[in-house]
């Protein structure tokens, strides 16, 4: 063969063994939800810079399974960056590998809470593969997720029916389940009220004991307003789409439902599932809080003491800090190993002290601080923004813990008898 029919030869070989070799990660794909991390050639030039060629077959593995391979490792932010890279490099005829990074992107927005973004990359994705597998399916399920997030019920419902024609894996079927109910789709639904406020709309079970459900429903719309107003903008509140608030009887009745638990937010599609007897603002924080600030770095210690801050109840937060704490017959609690540890209470306990907590840096440091903390929650970042006095909150808060549960723990005088 000629020099220059063999160079022909070789270039149109390319593309079909990178498709090859893409398909084995879509295989992962339809089985597990992304394909496992393939380990990465050494493709770049001596600046550091990526080779300026075609890319080869190995090279399409590196730029779709490192994307993936961050998917896994729960970087969303880096399968982002990955899989947009892999799209600016990747020629327009490899066409697997294009969807595998087009999804990569779109499931890590989806996940990310920028739906907006990620339906132009799930429908590239979808226009690009024709195949009716689970690959294509895992696609079409998170365009049902971007679309309830930005509204679109009836978009959101056709896409989550049309897995089932995609030879679902169990995993997938196992999501699409899931949302198909936590978004209201399912005939549990059926004889479910809905009311509207101007940012909420309330889903709420027959068997809910609620006999005035418009004032229900004004009450938590006004702690709504409250909230966003308290973290400056009450525009989030109804953005990208009102907050639906699913309200149940009981925990029992939304086990039966097929719901694993209640009292839960879901801040990137703005849905919450709660009972009735709930306190008002708490998963409505959740909600609120993530659309406000967009959390980039969060710890439970600050996202769970901020939903009870905000939840409207008028309790005494040390007080009830101090009181979980006697109920494990304790005094001390280190809120620092707290905040880098949560599992170190039980919850009944890590709540109540993390309201207190949050209490506590409003009462010293304003609102501007907290709302800035929690874009970035870590005690490292506290301190950066409050300086000295910030551990001196915290040893004082403690020491006020600590003295109220020991008085609860204290045995009680008899009390004298009477005289006859």
């Amino acid at each position: 063969m000629p020099p220059r029919a063999l160079r022909r030869a070789r270039r149109r070989t390319v593309p079909a063994a990178a498709s090859r070799v893409v398909a084995l990660a879509l295989a992962a794909v339809a089985a597990a939800g992304a394909p496992l991390a393939a380990q990465q050639s050494r493709t770049f030039n001596r600046a550091g810079g990526p080779a300026a060629r075609e890319p080869d077959g190995a090279r399409v593995r590196a730029l779709v399974d490192s994307a993936w391979a961050a998917y896994a490792r729960g970087d969303r932010p880096g399968t982002l960056a990955r899989a947009e890279r892999a799209l600016e490099e990747l020629p327009a005829s490899h066409r697997t590998a294009r969807f595998a990074a087009s999804v990569a992107a779109g499931r890590a927005l989806v996940d990310m809470g920028d739906a907006a973004l990620a339906l132009p990359h799930l429908e590239r994705a979808l226009a690009l593969d024709t195949l009716r597998d689970a690959s294509r399916g895992w696609a079409l399920a998170y365009v049902g997720k971007a679309r309830f997030a930005l509204g679109d019920t009836a978009g959101a419902r056709a896409a989550l029916a049309g897995v089932a024609a995609l030879r679902p894996t169990e995993r997938l079927s196992s999501t699409v389940a899931t949302d198909w109910r936590l978004f209201g789709f399912d005939t549990t639904y059926a004889r479910w009220t809905t009311l509207r406020t101007p940012h909420l709309r309330l889903h709420l079970s027959p068997n809910a004991p609620i006999l005035d459900r418009a004032t229900f429903a004004d009450v938590r719309e006004r702690a709504a307003m409250q909230i966003a107003a308290a973290l400056g903008d009450t525009s989030v509140v109804a953005a990208p789409k009102p907050i639906d608030l699913f309200v149940w009887d009981t925990e029992a009745e939304a086990h039966a439902a097929g719901l694993a638990r209640v009292h839960f937010a879901r801040p990137t599609v703005g849905l919450t599932h709660m009972t009735w007897d709930q306190t008002v603002g708490h998963e409505l924080a959740h909600v609120i809080t993530y659309r406000a600030v967009r959390p980039a770095t969060s710890t439970p210690l600050v996202t769970e003491g901020v939903a009870v801050y905000f939840d409207g109840s008028t309790s005494d937060r040390v007080e009830e800090a101090a009181a979980a704490l006697s109920g494990l017959r304790t005094t001390r609690v280190d809120i620092r190993a707290l905040w880098d540890d949560w599992t170190r209470l039980p919850p009944g306990v890590a709540y109540p002290v993390a309201g207190a907590v949050v209490e506590a840096l409003v009462r010293e440091g304003g609102m501007q601080p907290l709302r800035a903390l929690l874009r970035e929650q870590t005690l490292a970042e506290a301190r950066r923004l409050h300086g000295p006095p910030l551990d001196a909150w915290i040893d004082a808060l403690e020491r006020r813990i600590a003295a109220r549960a020991a008085e609860l723990l204290s045995p009680r005088p008899a009390l004298a008898p009477s005289p006859d």
